[in-house]
């Protein structure tokens, strides 16, 4: 998708993204794609303009336009932590580890539910934050210790970030 490049030159001041000169110029019906769906998030206005503070915000951000504005939008909802830990959850390489016994299985379904893996990943972090972080619970449940550790990181990035743009943290 081309929605957060073209965000990126909308926050650099480039306004005429269809005479930008691109080193490979995208399909034409790319843009428009990237520009409808931009406008559908709120990032952009009718004229096309960055809008103040969402798509100045969505910018800022190193993150697809739809998470986000799924971020941006939490606070409105009440959910930011957990929106802030699954975004965190999703930048790092799979946080199971690798394997096919039964018991690897086993151990992974303690923390699947129904409403899917979103709350599968919060799950995770949940019991790994409960667990006070250690390394010796993440060997004993085949979880990565190295890529929640990391998680754990990018979550305080972003809460760091959120509370800049004073988003509400409940």
């Amino acid at each position: 998708s081309l929605a957060h490049a073209i965000l990126q030159l909308k926050a650099l001041g480039i306004d005429n993204i269809v005479r930008f000169e691109f080193p490979s110029a995208p399909p034409a019906r790319n843009l428009i794609c990237a520009m409808e769906l931009l406008y559908a998030l709120g990032a952009i206005d009718e004229n096309g303009d960055l809008t103040k503070p969402l798509g100045e915000q969505m910018a800022e951000l190193p993150l697809p336009p739809t998470i986000a504005k799924m971020l941006l939008s939490s606070g409105e909802m009440g959910c930011t932590k957990e929106i802030a830990t699954i975004v965190a959850m999703l930048q790092v390489e799979n946080i199971f580890a690798q394997g096919r016994s039964d018991k690897v299985k086993v151990l992974k379904r303690q923390f699947e539910v129904e409403e899917g893996d979103f709350l599968t990943l919060l799950n995770v972090f949940y019991a790994f934050e409960n667990q006070n972080m250690s390394k010796k619970w993440c060997n004993a449940n085949a979880l990565r210790y190295k890529a929640l550790k990391r998680a754990a990181d990018l979550r305080e990035q972003l809460f760091k970030v959120l509370r800049r743009f004073e988003i509400e943290m409940a």
